[in-house]
């Protein structure tokens, strides 16, 4: 037991050293986030198409709250094309010193393709140096209909 409270001491002083260190994004209300996004209706259809977010964030101590307006440009099972808006809310953590983990959801809009509904989801956050400052992966279930799983993956920067 005793080591077990080591260990987790040990792992709580890596990420706060870590989080002081950079390991936490600043408060940046000109984030912007891109990358490849897979959909996979239940028993409809697939797409793959770009993602484009604008992701303000605001840091609050060792958590933070990252906000994301973005859009996709989607097919349908027949071939038409549609826009696709996302509006959303995360709660940033770090879970291990170069790693920050984001939990939250909001609402996803398919426009003349199904409507609004609720989606959750989270991603992994990978910071790096330069100016894409982060790679991200992430997962998020859209309520829409039977259900729509999507898995991203991109890189994002902060002006």
């Amino acid at each position: 037991m005793a080591r077990h409270r080591s260990l987790f001491f040990f792992w709580l002083a890596l990420i706060l050293l870590s989080s002081q260190a950079g390991g936490a994004s600043a408060t940046h209300l000109l984030g912007m986030r891109g990358g490849a996004l897979a959909v996979f209706q239940n028993g409809v259809g697939n797409s793959f198409s770009g993602h484009l977010a604008w992701t303000p964030t605001v840091d609050i101590g060792l958590l933070g709250v990252r906000g994301e307006l973005g859009v996709t440009l989607l097919k349908n099972t027949f071939g038409d094309k549609f826009l696709a808006f996302n509006y959303e809310g995360f709660l940033q953590f770090p879970v291990f010193p170069l790693v920050r983990c984001e939990l939250g959801g909001g609402l996803k809009t398919w426009t003349n393709n199904g409507g609004t509904a609720v989606a959750i989801g989270g991603n992994l956050v990978f910071p790096t140096r330069g100016f894409f400052d982060l790679l991200y992966v992430g997962y998020s279930r859209f309520f829409l209909g039977d259900g729509v799983n999507e898995v991203r993956a991109g890189v994002g920067f902060h002006l």
